[in-house]
Order: C-alpha cells, then structure tokens, then sequence
C-alpha cells in the first residue's frame, strides 16, 4: 500500500501530515485508529492529519504548536512523497 504524507523535521521537532477524506477528520474514532498505524510507519513522529475541505480550505489536527506553524505556510511548501507502507 502507498500513502502520500509529508515527513518534517522543524526547530527539532519530527512531524509527519497525513492527508485524510473529511469523514475520517472529522471523526476522532476513524482518526484514533489510524494513529497507531501512523506511529508503525512513521515511528517517533508526531501525527498531524490534514484535510481539504470545499474551496480548497485546509484544516489540521494534532499537536496545537505544529497544527499553529502548519496554518500559517503553504500545504504546497511541505515535502510531499508517497510512501511505501506495510
């Protein structure tokens, strides 16, 4: 399986966003048991989900400093790759 996310490390800090559908974003249930799968593939980051909302809006959820730098920089600046996960 393949899942695209943007791996950061930033003033020390190691992060990674998932771009989630808004169902699952707005659900702390479906988010909650992603997370461990999140933590296997990406082991010592923090998790951040992302989703887009209508008008290209973007919205995060995780840790409230990450989730304050990501709203003020561009999704289009983060270091986007797929991943290959198991």
């Amino acid at each position: 399986m393949s899942v695209e996310a943007a791996l950061v490390k930033e003033q020390g800090v190691t992060f990674v966003v998932v771009p989630v559908k808004a169902h699952i974003f707005d659900s702390p249930r479906a988010w909650e048991r992603l997370l461990p799968d999140c933590h296997r593939w990406w082991p010592g980051a923090n998790v951040v989900f992302m989703a887009r909302r209508e008008g290209q809006r973007i919205e995060y959820r995780g840790r409230p400093d990450i989730v304050r730098f990501l709203s003020k920089i561009p999704a289009s600046a983060l270091p986007w790759r797929r991943w290959s996960v198991h």
